[in-house]
Parts: C-alpha cells; structure tokens; sequence
C-alpha cells in the first residue's frame, strides 16, 4: 500500500475511490493518505486534489472543507473537522463526530448512519435509497428517502420530503416537517414557542409531547377518530378531527393521516411498553385460541376419521381410509405443537420484557368485538380445515387464530 503526506491546508478534494474509503481527523498540520494501486496529488491555489484508487484510507487535519467524489463502495467518516460536500456513494456511508456541515449532492446506494455535525442536507439530486438512522445533529433537510427512517436528538428544524417507509423522530426541540410519510410516524419531543410540526401520513401517528410543551395540536385521520390524553384541552372535535391544545399553545402542530393517529404526554417513548401492551393483548388470544383448537381438533378427527374409513370400506380399500385420517392427523399435530413451541417461547421473551418494563405489564388488554361460541368454534374449524388440505400454512393460521374475537358470555 502506498502512503504519501500532503499539505492539509484550504480544501481537499478526493476523488475516484473504486473501493472502500475511510477518512479520519488528524491532529497534525500535514494530511496522509494510503491506497492500493497509486496515489496522485495536485495542489492548485488553496485546494488539494487527491486521485485514489482501491481501498484507501486518509487522515485529515482540521479546518477548510473536505470534498469527496463518488465512491464505489463503502464510505466511513469519523472525527472530521470540516464541512463535508460528498458524491454518490455505492454503498453503505457512516459518518461519526462531524464538525461542520453534511451536504450530499448523489445518491446514497445503501444504509446511511450519520451522528454528531451542524447540519445533513440531502435535496436536489440525493436520493437515500436505504434504511436512515441519524443522531445528535442540529439540523436536518432531507429530499428523499425509500426506506426506513430514525432521527434522534435533534435541536434544529427537521425538513423532510418524501418518505417511502416508516419514520420516527425522538428528542426533538425544534421544527418538525414531512411532506410525505409513506408508513407510520412516531414523534416524540418538546415542543413550544414558534416551533411547527406538520406532516402527511399514509399510515398512523404516534406523538409523545414532554409535559412542559406549549402547543396547539390539529390532528385529522381519514379512518379513525383521533385519540389524546386528558391533559390537552380540547379546543374543536369532529368524527375525524380535533382541536386541541396544550400548556399555552403557543407552538403548533398539524398532522393529516390516514390511519390512527394518537397523542400523549409523557418525557419519552417507550417502546417496549407498547410492544409489551400488543404482544399482552395477541398472547391471551392466542393462548385461548390454542386451547380451544386442541379440543375442537379432536372432535374434528373423530368426523373426519369415521367418514374416511366409511368411504374406504365403501371402496373395498381396507384400512386405508384410517391410515390416510391418522396421516392427516399426525402432519396438524405437528403443527399444532410447532405453533405452540413458537408461543412459549415468545412468551418467555414477553416475561423477560416485562421484569425490564413492570408498567406494561400491568395494563390488561382492551376488549375485542365479541361473538357467540358456536361461531366462535365454527371459525377455527375452519382454519383447522384449510390446514388440514394445505391451503393455509401455519404462519397464517396462527395469526387468523390468534385475531379471532373472544366468546360472548352467557
């Protein structure tokens, strides 16, 4: 591997990296680079050029602005002490305790990890084609991303496009902006003063607001009307929309979506509580589901054993008829006992969770529409019948059992 020092004063620029490329801050006044393959070095008036080739690793001192080209393969950015104007990248990009600014002006081919700078921008030409995950920062404008998106601790303004997966933004102090949110949003932070969140959502809405925010909230859903804790005020109500505010009012949020869309408060977001809560409600059904089809599968063989050796018997087929019924019997019964390994050991994970998060557990499951027994049996008959002639997997018939509604009571 050749390794050459440069002067690094002005600005640097990196170019034609055909493979991985890590880059670090230097203390030292002079910049090294290392690659496979040959180094070329320019310098013109305050800027510095640098040609890499395969695998190359640079350290930079501080000051100026580092530029980098497009990078065919995986790019790494720790400790930088520059702004950072950076190309397409072919793969995945982390960057770690940025100094300056982030401007990306080509797409980003895979996972992008960015934690600790001033600013990340990402418009005109910067596509995020991967999962995001963002930290620490103090401003964010992002054009577009088409996967999932995660944001923390931000204390700027938050601007986003177009988003095609799921977002969740925690921690934040300023503005919040979405154009488009593809899945669902999760908001949680402080919000007050002339702050504004506002976003267009396909799927449903998660706010958590720290007590002492000061907002007026305008909250619609298309399919569901929206739900608030007691402590927001209720200013204006409809089937699918409300008017609410909290504290003083004086930040403001408007949020338009189409699935549900809830707002609590509370000084952060807990998800394995909720997680907890959800897993709670689908473990009891499932549970009560499993004991019922132990019962209603024995019944249902007891049918389906008489009719196959009538018809054997009918046919002159001897034992066939049993022996086809006991096959049939023994293949359910191996799924039943698969799906019911699959529910004991989530529910020892469900058990661990819940040490850790004592809240959730003590919250009981809310009450699912009811029907009567006999329907109720009717339902997993079925399911056991579509099992049984391979038209339903035992994935799907675990869930199916799982959403059935609970009997009514007599």
């Amino acid at each position: 591997m050749d390794s050459v020092q440069f002067d690094g004063t002005g600005t640097i620029i990196l170019k034609g990296a055909r493979g991985p490329l890590e880059v670090r801050g230097s203390a030292s006044a002079f910049g090294v680079v290392e690659s496979l393959g040959g180094i070329g070095i320019a310098r013109h008036d305050e800027a510095t050029t640098i040609s890499l080739s395969e695998m190359s690793t640079v350290q930079v001192p501080a000051g100026g602005r580092l530029e980098v080209g497009d990078v065919n393969g995986p790019l790494r950015l720790l400790g930088i002490k520059r702004d950072l104007l950076l190309g397409a990248v072919n793969g995945p990009l982390q960057t770690r305790d940025v100094a300056g600014d982030i401007d990306l002006t080509g797409p980003i081919n895979g996972p992008l990890r960015a934690q600790g700078a001033r600013k990340l921008s990402a418009t005109g030409g910067s596509l995020l084609r991967g999962e995001v995950k963002l930290a620490d920062l103090e401003e964010v404008d992002i054009a577009q991303v088409n996967g999932n998106l995660a944001i923390r601790q931000v204390s700027g303004a938050v601007r986003l496009g177009e988003v095609n997966g799921h977002t969740r933004a925690a921690n934040l102090t300023g503005g919040f902006c979405a154009t488009s949110v593809q899945g669902n949003l999760v908001l949680q932070g402080k919000l007050g003063g002339d702050s504004e969140w506002e976003a267009q959502v396909e799927g449903r809405v998660r706010i958590r607001l720290h007590p002492e925010s000061s907002v007026r909230v305008d909250l619609e859903s298309n399919n569901h009307p929206p739900s608030l804790d007691p402590e927001f005020q209720i200013v204006e109500r409809s089937d699918r929309r409300v008017v609410a505010t909290l504290g003083s009012g004086q930040g403001h949020m408007c949020i338009r979506a189409e699935g549900p869309v809830t707002a609590k408060v509370s000084t952060s977001f807990d998800a394995h509580e909720e997680f907890d809560d959800a897993f709670a409600r689908a473990g009891v059904a499932v549970e009560r589901a499993m004991a019922e089809m132990t019962s209603a599968v024995d019944g249902a063989f007891d049918e389906v054993g008489a009719e196959l050796s009538g018809i054997g018997a009918d046919l002159d087929l001897g034992d066939l008829g049993e022996r086809v019924s006991s096959r049939v019997r023994r293949e359910v019964d191996r799924h039943t006992r698969h799906v019911a390994r699959r529910i004991r050991r989530a529910r020892r994970q469900s058990h661990r969770r819940t040490r850790r998060h004592p809240a959730a557990a003590r919250r009981a499951p809310a009450p699912s529409a009811q029907i009567t027994p006999d329907e109720r049996e009717a339902r997993v008959r079925e399911i056991l019948r579509r099992v049984q002639d391979g038209s339903l997997d035992v994935d799907e018939a675990d869930r199916q059992l799982g959403e059935l509604p609970l009997p009514k009571r007599s």
